[in-house]
């Protein structure tokens, strides 16, 4: 296992653990909030449009590679502490591929992604989450001097953090469990 992704393991266990510890965090309503996310080899922007709907704009980029698109979310229990989710995504992809010496070409091209998701998306507080998800995408890629077309379907797993600006919409008559 690589050094980095050691460091990020250990991270996310840490907060798990001790997050409870530290702060108590109640149902949250994300409507009208911002989010700023970070997670394995992606940025993101999430904004709550209703308590059941949310948007995100994410940026993904790693040894050549770079994708963007939007992620749609359906929150299954918005106002539950660790809520269940389900989305659909798709990206738009860019590539790169160095030539390996001087007597090869560099390989580039474009296309997309589709995805379709399931996940969790746990309140540490009322700000700062931990979310989890994995589905099928759809892989769409071009490439036009060497006329290649490579497509399929893979299974992808993100895993990242959250930190949302503005306060919950709580609900005071809901339970705490």
């Amino acid at each position: 296992m690589g050094r980095e992704v050691k460091k990020w393991l250990i991270l996310i266990l840490g907060i798990l653990l001790l997050g409870p510890l530290v702060s108590v965090a109640r149902a949250n309503d994300l409507t009208g909030r911002l989010g700023i996310g970070l997670g394995w080899s992606y940025l993101s922007l999430k904004y709550g449009i209703m308590p059941n709907f949310a948007l995100e704009v994410r940026y993904a980029s790693s040894e050549g590679i770079t994708a963007w698109g939007p992620r749609g979310y359906y929150n299954f229990d918005p106002y539950d502490c660790c809520s269940f989710f389900t989305g659909l995504g798709m990206d738009f992809v860019n590539f790169v591929i160095p030539a390996d010496n001087d007597d090869e070409k560099e390989v580039s091209g474009s296309g997309y992604t589709a995805s379709a998701f399931v996940g969790r998306e746990y309140f540490i507080n009322d700000n700062f989450t931990l979310n989890a998800d994995i589905g099928p995408v759809y892989i769409d890629l071009t490439e036009g001097e060497f006329d290649l077309d490579v497509d399929g379907i893979e299974f992808v797993a993100n895993l990242g953090i959250n930190f949302y600006f503005g306060s919950s919409h709580q609900f005071e008559d809901k339970p705490f469990p």
